[in-house]
């Protein structure tokens, strides 16, 4: 399997969007489905061809409606009509492996992963990994035996289109095709701040470690499955964090208080969720951080821990731990974190607030599940401040009481993580197919299989 997929144009009017570039819309409603039973799969896949055909969005087209947009001033983008807006939707479908079944697809045609073939739930390294799976918690669709299928993604930057565009798509393309008794729906929307960037509920800027390059982020996130038959797409994660806000204030406010004893500087709570996260609110890195300059920008993405040995940014500082930044190129570049995130969040309720954690890669197995492990509490060498979920003793950790001054004094700290702070409602793993595979399904179902034609 190569490294590097070529981006050729014949493959961006192929690949599905967002995956190379984040849709940028400010809401999205993602479908989670079941195929209807008792219809004919041949129907189905009749109808996943004709959407395949006028509705989902490539690559390509996700381009051609950015540049179209940015060619528009905000004014005009306030009045535009929603018949307009609805051009600009972003439309994706991605199956799971018991949505392939469904289908009839041959199972050498079916994307290989071992994680995808088992499902996010099914998948016991994982939980083990994460810690936290709580069955009587987990959303039910995601809980089923025979799994979901698939999920549909619909979104824009006017929620009456994205409305309209959604119940278009139900009553045309997908009646008679997915069960609406099944399905669930789930809201989702960007926090966009001052500046126009994303924002999740705890405050901090997001998503800004993912590269924009495209020829990286295809080398990241496109993968040809099964090997050798030009099926360009990509392995999909979707899981639902719900965030205890209050939770994580009491956590902040708490450690404050116990760096100011007998402390002569004063620390903030700023400065103490920068050493919880590993980043400002901004998104500076603390590690990057000197009293005596402002702070950086958070575009500021190249930096490592080489010269810290935790004095300045924890150990246990959530994107530390996730990713210690040692691995670099030939060229002395870093290597990134080997996904794509595209998170949103999400709002239900005053106290249901929280994360879509979206993530697009070449493998789940070989290149998410082990971000999964230093998140979680099988890690033996580091415990993540904000993912890490004790299973009996929560265990301290030191911050120290000054920035870059160990003789200043350390407190030892203990009430971070537990599962208060975040709450995986469910989830599950799907494979992006390209537009092709749509248009094409009859030549991949079982006893038919002629690929080359």
């Amino acid at each position: 399997m190569a490294d590097f997929i070529p981006l050729t144009p014949q493959l961006k009017e192929d690949i599905q969007a967002n995956i190379l570039k984040g849709h940028g819309r400010k809401y999205a409603v993602f479908l989670f489905f079941r195929f209807l039973e008792e219809v004919n799969a041949k129907y189905v896949r009749g109808q996943l061809n004709c959407l395949s055909k006028n509705q989902l969005t490539s690559y390509a087209a996700q381009c051609d409606q950015t540049r179209l947009h940015k060619s528009i001033d905000d004014v005009e983008v306030g009045v535009m009509s929603d018949e307009k807006h609805m051009k600009s939707s972003i439309i994706s479908l991605y199956l799971s492996y018991a949505g392939y079944k469904q289908l009839g697809i041959d199972n050498r045609f079916i994307p290989l992963d071992n994680a995808f073939r088992t499902g996010m739930i099914k998948d016991r390294q994982a939980v083990l990994w994460l810690g936290d799976y709580r069955n009587h918690i987990v959303q039910d669709i995601f809980k089923r035996e025979d799994g979901v299928h698939g999920i549909l993604m619909v979104a824009n930057e006017s929620k009456a289109a994205m409305e309209n565009c959604l119940k278009s798509l139900l009553k045309h393309n997908l009646k008679d095709v997915i069960q609406s008794r099944t399905v669930l729906r789930q809201d989702a929307s960007f926090l966009r701040d001052e500046n126009n960037g994303f924002r999740e509920h705890f405050g901090y800027v997001d998503g800004i470690s993912t590269p924009t390059d495209e020829n990286i982020l295809s080398k990241i996130g496109l993968v040809a499955e099964p090997t050798g038959q030009k099926i360009v797409g990509s392995y999909v994660a979707f899981r639902k964090l719900e965030q205890d806000l209050v939770r994580f204030e009491q956590i902040v406010t708490d450690l404050k208080n116990q760096l100011n004893i007998n402390n002569d500087e004063p620390v903030n709570s700023e400065f103490v969720k920068a050493l919880l996260m590993g980043r400002f609110s901004n998104g500076t890195p603390v590690t990057r951080f000197s009293e005596s300059q402002p702070p950086y920008k958070w575009a500021d993405q190249d930096f490592d821990y080489d010269q810290d040995d935790g004095r300045r940014c924890p150990f246990h500082a959530h994107i530390r731990a996730v990713n210690p930044r040692k691995k670099r190129d030939k060229e002395g570049n870093l290597v990134p974190v080997p996904i794509i995130r595209r998170s949103m969040t999400y709002n239900e309720g005053e106290n249901q607030k929280g994360l879509w954690f979206i993530s697009y890669q070449r493998s789940l197995e070989k290149d998410l599940l082990p971000l999964f492990r230093n998140m979680g509490v099988e890690n033996p060498e580091v415990k993540d401040s904000i993912t890490y979920r004790a299973r009996n003793r929560n265990p301290t950790r030191p911050y120290f009481k000054k920035y870059d001054r160990p003789d200043a004094g350390i407190v030892q700290y203990r009430a971070i993580g537990l599962r208060q702070m975040t709450t995986f409602l469910g989830g599950e793993y799907f494979f992006a197919p390209p537009l092709s595979f749509f248009r094409n399904l009859d030549r991949y179902i079982t006893d038919r299989i002629d690929p080359d034609k």
